[in-house]
């Protein structure tokens, strides 16, 4: 069931790339299926025609029910068609606008400040964004109606993966900032010394950006003015505090595992680009053009 399901998904995909192509090949297989069907019939029921046209009275009767059953049905699949495909051209012109455009904006906003190097701080609501953060919101509303179920299965996945691989970044940010002080207490601990409160005031001192460019935490806690449950280390224990802290939290992947799932997250971001970009494009082409000619 998966299998199928990934097939399908695929095949979607490569429908949407390739949109001119799969069109082409599609009126060459009803060109084949055509042909080869009057040349089967042709050999199978040849000699029955001949003498079933001989008769012209009946060939006129013939022809005119023909005519007036397959007028009748081109009439009423024309209506259908034309009806199905105002309505799809209306809805596609729609998500256009509250689906995927707002959907590019957050992705490529994402991927440009992961790319410069940004550490990313997500406001997922714009009424309560905070100074520096990064607002990535029109997911979460979309994924909270009815638009969730107006996009291609394959889109979707590729969305859901963004969010996954958001969530796995996140929590390697937690995950640094948890380490370092853990390592930070331990190295304290080896020394005698031991942090007896507000552990999450903290933990608001550690940086991401100060960790990644190689900042000592125990070096800045020691140079910064008394933070709350800090203990008082004495002057000769300092250096080999912050010494010891160095090579512990060398000693530990948080940084590599932070910066794995960075790039596990442009990747991302780069397939769903890709793939929104080309959705866009092909409303654009196929369904804003002949809409504005209607």
């Amino acid at each position: 069931m998966d299998n199928s399901k990934k097939f399908r998904d695929n095949y979607n995909k490569f429908i949407m790339h390739h949109r001119k192509l799969v069109i082409v090949a599609r009126r060459i297989l009803y060109i084949a299926i055509f042909m080869a069907l009057v040349i089967l019939s042709k050999i199978i029921v040849g000699e029955q025609i001949n003498s079933i046209l001989s008769n012209s009275e009946f060939v006129v009767l013939l022809a005119s029910a023909l005519g007036a059953i397959t007028g009748g049905v081109i009439t009423y699949l024309i209506n259908i068609r034309t009806m199905f495909t105002s309505n799809h051209m209306k809805a596609s012109i729609i998500n256009k606008k509250v689906i995927y455009e707002p959907l590019l904006l957050d992705f490529k906003n994402l991927h440009n400040e992961l790319n410069v190097g940004k550490v990313i701080h997500f406001a997922y609501d714009a009424d309560f964004r905070t100074i520096g953060s990064t607002l990535f919101d029109a997911w979460r509303r979309i994924k909270q109606d009815s638009r969730y179920y107006q996009m291609p299965d394959y889109y979707r996945k590729e969305c859901l993966d963004v969010e996954s691989k958001i969530n796995n970044y996140e929590q390697c940010k937690t995950q640094m900032i948890n380490t370092v002080y853990d390592v930070f207490d331990s190295v304290l601990k080896n020394y005698k010394y031991r942090i007896e409160e507000n552990e999450g005031r903290i933990k608001s001192f550690i940086r991401i950006d100060n960790v990644l460019n190689n900042q000592n935490f125990a070096e800045y806690v020691f140079s910064e003015r008394q933070i709350k449950g800090i203990p008082k280390v004495t002057q000769k224990d300092i250096q080999p505090i912050v010494k010891e802290y160095e090579e512990q939290f060398m000693e530990t992947n948080v940084i590599a595992e932070y910066n794995k799932s960075k790039d596990n997250l442009i990747e991302s971001l780069n397939i769903v680009i890709n793939s929104t970009e080309t959705i866009i494009i092909r409303i654009a082409d196929v369904y804003e053009k002949r809409n504005s000619l209607l």
